[in-house]
């Protein structure tokens, strides 16, 4: 299996078992499947979920969150615990606290939480286990300069730009084929980060071997437009006019954003969005159009599967 590939790449998205709606769209079965499973294997760390906020609604009732918030019964100790759920304490320990001072059954009150959809378990920090190598050609300074912060924070090791792992390889124009052809032969995986007139387009995201690479995606469009084919070979020139490169550039940072998104997913074995895709972000209205990638029966690029 190539360095730094998601499972999920391979065997696709797993299916999911759906459970009846709360009021607050969330699957009830779902979450309260989750806690009890959580229960059985290890002590998990229950909090509210983003934004539940524990307000009193009237001398009997308490409101956890607020849109549009679920209604609870109010009984001693209740609100005290409902502001204990923070995924910092265990079950354990919330089950001490109520013994000594909190007359409420804690299991009872988290099942019937989870189940209308305000209570989740705070995950444990993922372990960074995807190097990640950031290549950036000329024009390319604020999106270089807001991924390099950004790593910083996502569950990945950042590497150098020779360095093994998982490599965004940024563009301010249509980048050299030749750059590309060298990392699917090396079996690296990549995801291609390019400018264009109107944006930046984001993928494929490249599994040499299990997922589609550009050569895919040039063959699909010389089948359409045989003069592409023509166009190819003068991208290994450099351009002779420079990208604009804004260090104010606010498409920098939504760019980032979204490339940051699809690294978290392959560090966490998610398939990322573009896997066989490329995702293409507008510069003045910030639309998403998501283009298929396939297989081209003319490139090689699967055969790499079979090492």
């Amino acid at each position: 299996m190539a360095a730094g590939l998601p499972a999920v790449v391979r065997r696709g998205r797993q299916a999911s078992v759906r459970g009846p709606v709360s009021s607050t769209g969330v699957d009830d079965r779902s979450h309260a499947t989750t806690l009890a499973a959580h229960h059985h294997c290890v002590s998990p760390r229950p909090r509210l979920v983003d934004g539940a906020v524990v307000v009193r609604r009237d001398a009997h009732h308490l409101l956890v969150g607020t849109d549009p918030g679920v209604v609870v019964p109010d009984r001693p100790g209740l609100l005290a615990l409902l502001r204990c759920l923070d995924g910092v304490r265990d079950v354990g320990v919330l089950q001490a606290m109520a013994e000594e001072s909190i007359a409420a059954d804690v299991p009872q009150v988290l099942q019937e939480l989870a189940a209308r959809g305000v209570l989740t378990v705070a995950p444990d920090r993922p372990v960074a286990r995807l190097t990640v190598v950031l290549r950036a050609g000329p024009g390319c300074t604020a999106l270089e300069a807001v991924l390099r912060q950004s790593l910083d924070d996502l569950p990945v090791v950042p590497a150098g730009p020779d360095g093994p792992g998982l490599v965004l390889q940024l563009s301010s124009h249509e980048p050299p084929r030749s750059l590309l052809d060298a990392l699917v032969r090396d079996g690296r995986p990549h995801l291609l980060v390019r400018r264009t007139g109107r944006g930046w387009r984001v993928g494929p995201y490249v599994a040499p071997g299990h997922s589609p690479c550009v050569r895919c995606a040039d063959l699909a469009r010389i089948d359409v437009d045989p003069q592409w084919a023509a166009v190819l070979p003068q991208l290994e020139v450099p351009p002779l006019l420079a990208a604009r490169d804004r260090a104010g550039d606010a498409a920098a940072w939504e760019t980032a954003a979204l490339v940051g998104r699809e690294v978290v997913r392959a560090a966490l074995g998610v398939r990322p969005r573009s896997v066989g895709a490329v995702l293409r972000h507008g510069e003045d209205d910030g639309w998403h159009v998501h283009q298929p990638v396939a297989f081209h029966h003319r490139c090689g690029c699967w055969l790499l599967g079979a090492r």
